[in-house]
């Protein structure tokens, strides 16, 4: 919690003593400083609530002093009490007022009555704190409130029974529901039982910070299953209290059609070439058949007596078939690499 800090300026010590004692009831921090000098450095190390500066000091007195602090922009609004014990004319009054000083008080004072005045400023300076607090705690809501509704992915907010209290916009039109229709639900409406206790168990029982990714299915409102990535994280407030989860989850129909497409293409490829395959293999042996009696016949004339053109003629048929022999192993040993390769 914020403690005020009181600017208490004069150069003399008895009086700053004498203040400070009028001021030790108030729960507030007081800063001494015996000249202007001195003020303006506590006032670039402090944040104070108000300042109650002595009006006559030397080098630079209590109307300067101000006129200074009111010249900044951090420190134009604090409020500084003028004390005076040689000034209580309405002329140095009316001086006080025109340097920025919220009063002037001449002394000896009435102790209570500047308690009092002091008391007020205080009151003051911890509405404009608190305003102050409440107006940055609204900016961050809304900030935060901005980002949480323009992620793309589901986000949605669980509490310890894992009943839904807050989502965003990509849940709801993931779900098919609306946001009202969401908050007070159970998660479990969405997944099947298993997973929840899980969830809950490894969030809220084992103190996990975060949950790991894990794929699921959940159902829409229209009753239609679809596949997610899960993981999430838990929930405290701002005294550490565990308040529930945050679940993160991305649709992934997309991802999984892919991968059944790129599966079944891959099966596809497989299958043609087993296919391309066995019709090489198959046509090879048939053809080797016949072309095995080629070979043999051709070999057998070449032993015959023969004239000069047919010998020509027997060999050419020799040569040409055993060429398509050698290309039909080929073939052949190549279907089997190919066969394997695909398996």
């Amino acid at each position: 919690m914020r403690k005020q800090k009181i600017l208490i300026v004069d150069d003399i010590d008895a009086n700053l003593i004498s203040l400070e004692k009028v001021l030790l009831d108030l729960q507030a921090t007081i800063i001494r400083a015996k000249s202007g000098n001195e003020a303006l450095i506590a006032i670039l190390n402090h944040d104070f609530a108000m300042a109650i500066v002595d009006v006559q000091m030397p080098e630079m007195d209590g109307y300067e002093l101000v006129e200074l602090i009111r010249s900044e922009g951090r420190t134009k609004d604090l409020p500084v009490i003028f004390l005076s014990a040689v000034y209580s004319d309405e002329y140095h009054v009316f001086k006080g007022y025109e340097s920025g000083a919220v009063d002037f008080v001449t002394k000896p004072y009435n102790p209570y009555y500047l308690l009092s005045k002091v008391k007020v400023f205080l009151d003051i300076d911890k509405q404009k704190f608190t305003l102050l607090e409440t107006i940055e705690l609204e900016k961050s809501r809304n900030y935060l409130e901005s980002i949480f509704r323009s992620i793309n992915d589901s986000l949605i907010v669980l509490d310890l029974d894992g009943n839904i209290t807050k989502v965003n916009e990509t849940a709801c039109r993931v779900l098919e529901f609306s946001e009202n229709e969401l908050k007070g639900m159970s998660i479990s409406n969405f997944f099947d039982q298993d997973f929840l206790s899980a969830w809950m168990e490894n969030l809220g029982v084992s103190g996990n910070h975060t949950l790991p990714k894990t794929e699921a299915r959940m159902k829409k409102k229209s009753g239609k299953s679809f596949p997610v990535l899960a993981s999430g994280s838990l929930f405290r407030n701002i005294e550490g209290e565990l308040m529930g989860s945050v679940m993160v989850l991305i649709d992934i129909s997309d991802r999984i059609a892919h991968e059944e497409a790129v599966l079944a293409a891959k099966e596809r490829a497989e299958e043609s070439s087993r296919l391309k395959s066995n019709f090489l293999s198959n046509m090879s042996h048939e053809l080797r058949t016949p072309l095995m009696g080629i070979v043999g016949y051709a070999d057998l004339l070449r032993d015959e007596k023969l004239t000069d053109a047919q010998t020509e003629l027997v060999e050419s048929i020799y040569t040409s078939s055993k060429r398509l022999s050698h290309t039909l192993n080929s073939i052949l040993d190549f279907s089997k690499i190919d066969g394997n390769t695909s398996g």
